[in-house]
């Protein structure tokens, strides 16, 4: 499953319990997002809203992307979507092309 984490470089910072690296969040530039395909406008409705996972897995077939839309779209987190309001989404692969997940 990816998430934003995925597209973002490790940090210097490791965790105590694991020693793995922290992400560096600062280091997702969603400047570089290039949308080659036609971006697909959702306006949402109480039940999008409420299980935004799932208007995602409707658009790509997994939720996993749910959070990147949300980051795109200039949104912070679901809890801050309204009933008719418009989002995009953007095809799959223009986000991984954009941003380059690493594996």
């Amino acid at each position: 499953m990816k998430t934003r984490y995925d597209y973002m470089k490790e940090s210097s910072v490791r965790d105590t319990e694991d020693g793995a690296f922290y992400p560096d969040v600062l280091t997702l530039n969603l400047n570089t997002f290039t949308a080659t395909e036609a971006l697909i406008p959702i306006e949402l409705t109480d039940i999008d809203i409420d299980k935004f996972w799932w208007t995602v897995q409707k658009q790509y077939g997994t939720a996993e992307l749910d959070d990147i839309v949300l980051t795109l779209n200039g949104v912070t987190h679901s809890n801050f979507l309204e009933e008719g309001q418009i989002i995009f989404i953007p095809a799959k692969r223009d986000i991984e092309s954009s941003f380059g997940a690493k594996e």
